[in-house]
């Protein structure tokens, strides 16, 4: 992950997530199709989120049954 953040600003942004991804062998025509913008904000969210754990964990509180499982640290609304 850390790779992936070529400015080492602590974040990987959707051009840095493109860039390696498309380094690492992906064909770019199939990814800009098949990989829509949200999932690479969201991917480029978690990465980000992962990235600033690794540098300085937190307790992470349990999943609200009202999310259906999903876990509010994970909602990522800056990419809906």
């Amino acid at each position: 992950m850390r790779q992936m953040d070529s400015n080492g600003d602590g974040q990987v942004s959707v051009p840095e997530l493109d860039q390696w991804v498309i380094a690492d062998g992906a064909n770019p025509i199939a990814y800009d199709a098949q990989i829509s913008s949200r999932d690479r904000c969201r991917a480029a969210a978690t990465l980000t989120l992962l990235l600033k754990f690794s540098v300085s964990p937190f307790q992470i509180a349990k999943s609200s049954p009202s999310l259906g499982g999903s876990h509010p640290i994970f909602t990522f609304k800056e990419c809906d």
